[in-house]
């Protein structure tokens, strides 16, 4: 909920006019957020399925320091607009950001998502949960992968742009 609040909502809020300048994406990272609160509120209420949450939270959370690293590096560039050494740091928290990302949210999390409702219906623990708290889970784990997804592929995007760039300027270094 502290991202969505602060990283989009009051973030967006244009005092002036008193409305929202919203981006196409932001629906979705707030829906994201939301879902995520609820199902994981909902595990603590019950009492169980506490695993499946961390996981989540695990998955999500993995990601937060690059994320929080690139914050401060975007913020520090106008301070320091012709630093090399801000340059390369930039880089290199924004590939390693999309690595991640990619690996996780692109990869790991759907497998997870996969796995996780497996649990609910076909495992003894699963059983354990009320048939219909483990298909509000299910929805809302798959609210959460796919709130992540349509990042996946603008992640990928700038990891096969580092590698093509850095590519052909090995490649004219090395004929030079």
């Amino acid at each position: 909920i502290h991202d969505a609040l602060f990283g989009v909502i009051y973030v967006r809020y244009q005092p002036d006019t008193a409305s929202f300048a919203w981006t196409p994406m932001d629906p979705i990272y707030l829906a994201h957020h939301v879902v995520t609160f609820v199902f994981m509120t909902s595990n603590r209420l019950v009492g169980v399925g506490q695993t499946s949450a961390i996981t989540c939270m695990y998955y999500g959370e993995f990601t937060n320091p690059t994320f929080n690293a690139n914050t401060i590096v975007q913020l520090a560039k106008p301070l320091f607009p012709t630093s090399p050494h801000l340059q390369l740091i930039s880089t290199i928290i924004e590939l390693a950001n999309a690595i991640l990302f990619v690996i996780l949210r692109g990869f790991f999390f759907p497998l997870f998502g996969t796995w996780i409702p497996f649990s609910f219906f076909f495992t003894s623990n699963g059983h354990k949960i009320n048939i219909f708290l483990r298909l509000v889970w299910t929805i809302l784990i798959w609210g959460i992968i796919l709130g992540s997804l349509p990042f996946v592929p603008e992640q990928m995007n700038m990891v096969i742009d580092f590698f093509s760039t850095n590519k052909e300027e090995a490649t004219v270094s090395a004929e030079l």
